[in-house]
C-alpha cells in the first residue's frame, strides 16, 4: 500500500517549521489526507497509511484529545488503544530523547502502560461482566462479578439461597415466594451492575486524573520533539540533495 508522504518540497518544511503549534499542522495534514481515503480507509488503514512523523503527531495527539474530552474510558471505547503498545514505544522514544524530556515522558509512559495493565486485566472483566448481565447470562455474569471481588457468590443458585434465608420467616405461599424471590435477584443483579460500572469508572478516573496534571507540559515538550525531528529530516534531505547534485543525479522528492 502506498505510504503518504506530505513533505514534497523543502518549502513546505520551512513553513511548518515557523508554525506555532508543529503537532497540529502535522495532525491536520494527516487528517486531509484520511478525508481523501475515508470511503477505503479503516482507522487502522489511516494510521498504517502515514510516514513515521506524522504517525507519531497523529497516535499521541488522539491519545491527549480523547483523554482530555471524556478520560481513557473513551480513549478506549472508540477503539484508539489498538495502538496503545505502538503509544508507549513513541512516548519512551520521547523520554529517551533529552534528559529535559526524560521526567516527565516517563510519567506520561507509567500512566499509560498501567492502563494497559488495567485493560488487560479489571477493565475486561468488567466488560464482561456487563456484557454478561445484558445478555441475561447470569451465572456468568455473577462468576465475573466475584472475580473482581465484589460480591462472595458465583452462581445465581448461591444469591437466590442467600435471599431466601430473608424470607424464612415469613407466612406464604411457594408462589408468593417465588415471585418475590424474582423481583428480589433482579434487584440485586442490578445493584451489582451498577457496582461494577461504578467501579470501572472510578479506576478509569485515578488514571484520568494523574494525567490532568501532566498533560500540558507534556503536550508542549513533546511538539518540542516533534520539531526537532522534523528539523533533522530537513537536514538529512538537504544532505542527500546536495550528494544528488554533486553526482549529477536527477532531483527526487
Amino acid at each position: 500500500m502506498k505510504r503518504y508522504h506530505s513533505f514534497k518540497k523543502f518549502s513546505n518544511y520551512i513553513k511548518i517549521l515557523s508554525s506555532n503549534d508543529i503537532h497540529q499542522v502535522l495532525m491536520d495534514e494527516a487528517y486531509d489526507e484520511w478525508q481523501k481515503n475515508r470511503d477505503r480507509w479503516s482507522y487502522s488503514d489511516f494510521i498504517n497509511n502515514l510516514d513515521d512523523l506524522h504517525r507519531k503527531a497523529v497516535l499521541i495527539g488522539n491519545l491527549n484529545y480523547q483523554v482530555e474530552n471524556g478520560g481513557f474510558k473513551q480513549w478506549d471505547f472508540n477503539g484508539y488503544s489498538e495502538f496503545i503498545d505502538e503509544v508507549l514505544d513513541i512516548i519512551k522514544e520521547f523520554a529517551e530523547a533529552k534528559s529535559e524530556y526524560h521526567d516527565i515522558g516517563m510519567k506520561v509512559y507509567n500512566i499509560v502502560d498501567e492502563v494497559r495493565e488495567f485493560l488487560n486485566t479489571d477493565a475486561e472483566l468488567c466488560e464482561r461482566a456487563m456484557s454478561a448481565y445484558n445478555k441475561g447470562n447470569v451465572d456468568d455474569f455473577l462468576m465475573y462479578a466475584n472475580e473482581l471481588g465484589e460480591i462472595d457468590f458465583r452462581t445465581e443458585e448461591e444469591l437466590l439461597d442467600c435471599l431466601q434465608e430473608d424470607y424464612s420467616d415469613e407466612d406464604m405461599t411457594e408462589d408468593e415466594l417465588e415471585e418475590i424471590l424474582e423481583q428480589e435477584l433482579n434487584f440485586e443483579l442490578r445493584k451489582i451492575y451498577n457496582r461494577i460500572k461504578d467501579l470501572c469508572f472510578e479506576l478509569f478516573d485515578r488514571f484520568d486524573n494523574r494525567y490532568y496534571e501532566i498533560n500540558e507540559e507534556f503536550l508542549d515538550k513533546f511538539g518540542q520533539w516533534l520539531k526537532y525531528q522534523m528539523e533533522e529530516k530537513l537536514f538529512h534531505e538537504r544532505l542527500r540533495e546536495f550528494g544528488q547534485e554533486s553526482f549529477g543525479e536527477e532531483e527526487q522528492f
